[in-house]
């Protein structure tokens, strides 16, 4: 990029370093600001994507700042594996989803083979979208659910 460019020229790269999902991505915007010997780094924390009540679970699970715009639904339920089944197939939002970590995953998919559409491992949902989200805590790593 920067061997494009000349020196009058700009260049504006805009991103999300959290949903980065390949090991070759960006994954800190540190990384743009060696790479150049000026730049302007501004931050928006506005999420347009998730309803309110998923933003403030993921801020405080990991410890970020980003804003809801107002955009209300069904709250954020932590579930035990055991009741899995029974009280998500009760829960009636259009976009709903379990996310939990790599090994749960698997055995959710084997034990619940109807809920298999649903179940995400945290590190695959990155930009989807949903109202309602169910979390399996289980074998959760932070990391693994904020990067």
């Amino acid at each position: 990029i920067k061997s494009l460019g000349q020196k009058s020229s700009h260049l504006n790269l805009f991103g999300d370093v959290h949903q980065c999902l390949h090991s070759h991505g960006i994954s800190d915007w540190n990384i743009v600001k060696d790479a150049f010997n000026e730049i302007d780094l501004y931050e928006l924390n506005d999420n347009y994507r998730n309803t309110s009540e998923i933003i403030s679970y993921v801020n405080a699970l990991c410890n970020t700042q980003m804003n809801d715009i107002g955009y209300s639904g069904f709250k954020v339920i932590e579930i035990a594996f055991s009741e899995l089944e029974r009280i998500f197939l009760q829960q009636n939002a259009k976009r709903k989803v379990i996310i939990c970590s790599e090994s749960a995953r698997e055995a959710i998919v084997n034990t619940y083979p109807t809920l298999s559409k649903y179940v995400y491992a945290a590190s695959q949902i990155k930009g989807m979208e949903y109202d309602c989200a169910f979390v399996v805590i289980a074998k959760m790593q932070p990391k693994g659910i904020c990067l």
